[in-house]
């Protein structure tokens, strides 16, 4: 027991060893973010949001070496230790930046029956390259939204990837407000992405909870590219335009 513990303490050491931080970048040092003075490559999005959802949008930065699989260890990286006192677990924690991401208004749909009322359109360019690339690699690595009711939690809209024949070109989320309970209050709750439905389906509130609940649903790391025509959507099943009811001759 007592040598396998000892064993175990050895190799982490040896593992921390490995890693050439074991803290984040601070301003000043080398690896830091620095803005790019000439960004070249952009990632153009349409959104479409009705006035009734409550959505904010953050632009993530990371080094390239922090977006592979199995991520190799640099300067870019650090290394946290979980785990009891004979179990060792290394997590890799990349280096990231966060921004806000400004929406551009362009224009307003037309209320259409079966979809959200008063949706606007808004147009985002996200510099892949807004911060120069070092030897960390900097580049876009991911968009983020929140909630008024929960703004500290980020969810993920897309990745985005290198590959200019990878990605996908549409990210639909669905939104409602959360039932007051007596332990919480209502607030707002959006969920996806969902690129299975070509027309919105889930409508009557007696649908709502099969539809946050479907796990098949939710499309998980959904990667964009250069050159992609990509469009976030989302809709509020609280606030949709009727049909007009059927003529009965």
């Amino acid at each position: 027991m007592l040598k396998s513990v000892l064993v175990s303490m050895i190799v982490f050491v040896l593992l921390v060893h490995a890693y050439t931080r074991t803290t984040n970048v601070i301003p000043g040092e080398a690896d830091y973010p620095n803005l790019n003075a000439n960004p070249m490559d952009f990632l153009v999005v349409m959104f479409q949001i009705p006035t009734s959802v409550h959505v904010h949008f953050t632009l993530f930065y990371a080094g390239a070496s922090a977006r592979e699989s199995h991520p190799k260890p640099s300067a870019c990286h650090f290394v946290v230790q979980t785990g009891s006192e004979t179990e060792y677990t290394i997590t890799l924690h990349e280096y990231w930046k966060a921004d806000p991401l400004n929406l551009t208004l362009q224009s307003s749909l037309p209320d259409q029956p079966g979809l959200s009322k008063d949706i606007k359109i808004y147009s985002a360019s996200i510099p892949v390259d807004r911060y120069e690339g070092g030897r960390c690699h900097w580049q876009f690595d991911e968009l983020a939204y929140s909630l008024d009711a929960d703004p500290t939690t980020q969810m993920p809209v897309f990745f985005f990837t290198s590959d200019a024949h990878g990605g996908s070109s549409l990210f639909r989320f669905l939104c409602a407000k959360h039932e007051a309970t007596r332990e919480s209050r209502q607030q707002e709750l959006c969920g996806g992405p969902r690129l299975d439905y070509a027309t919105w389906l889930y409508r009557r509130p007696e649908e709502r909870n099969a539809f946050f609940n479907d796990p098949q649903a939710n499309v998980r790391n959904g990667y964009v590219a250069i050159g992609s025509a990509v469009t976030v959507e989302f809709h509020d099943i609280d606030n949709v335009v009727q049909s007009p009811p059927d003529v009965i001759y």
